[in-house]
């Protein structure tokens, strides 16, 4: 014989009826900002993943340009360095 079948449940009280709708109310806020969060394009990012993907390639951005920007430097200090006192623009015109 099961006992289980014929037991008779417990009715829910006034107490756990608050606590069980108050918990329903925050997990629906909860939801419903999450859901708004997504959708948001301007003002913040949409979404963790592709927050952390775009601060990703901001970094390598400003690594690569920052790159970029010493290359062109050290360039320039080698073509002063190197033509020192020589002047190349007469010879860019006569070719």
């Amino acid at each position: 014989m099961n006992v289980k079948a014929y037991k008779r449940t417990k009715r829910q009280g006034l107490r756990e009826a608050r606590a069980t709708e108050k918990l329903e109310k925050q997990q629906k806020l909860e939801a419903e900002r999450k859901k708004r969060q997504k959708h948001q394009v301007c003002g913040s990012v949409y979404d963790a993943s592709v927050n952390v993907s775009v601060l990703r390639s901001l970094s390598y951005f400003q690594v690569s340009c920052n790159n970029l920007r010493k290359l062109l430097f050290m360039s320039q200090k080698i073509h002063r360095h190197s033509y020192k006192g020589v002047c190349i623009t007469p010879l860019i015109h006569t070719l």
